[in-house]
């Protein structure tokens, strides 16, 4: 959560509209790209110094060094994380 506090001023807004649009899914697939593609990066900045960028990335994608997150985790974990919050019962 701390990584969505640090991009957006209110990450639960944005979870309320992409809920109610039914692009949730997509935000967080697109969410775990862009955050991997930051890790890549910043791997690449400090610790590789004989390959460029993108040739360096291809060949990271290409040895599945980063792990994949399909589809079926990610809407598995969506399911559960709504059925928690339909659960939930704040005056407990």
């Amino acid at each position: 959560m701390d990584l969505l506090f640090k991009r957006y001023a209110n990450p639960f807004l944005l979870f309320d509209n992409l809920i109610a649009t039914g692009r949730f899914l997509e935000f967080i697939l697109e969410f775990i790209d862009i955050r991997n593609e930051e890790k890549i990066y910043d791997y690449w900045l400090r610790k590789v110094f004989n390959k460029g960028f993108e040739e360096f990335k291809k060949q990271v994608m290409e040895n599945n060094e980063i792990a994949d997150v399909d589809n079926q985790n990610v809407e598995t974990t969506i399911n559960e994380s709504m059925n928690i919050l339909n659960n939930f019962n704040p005056q407990i």
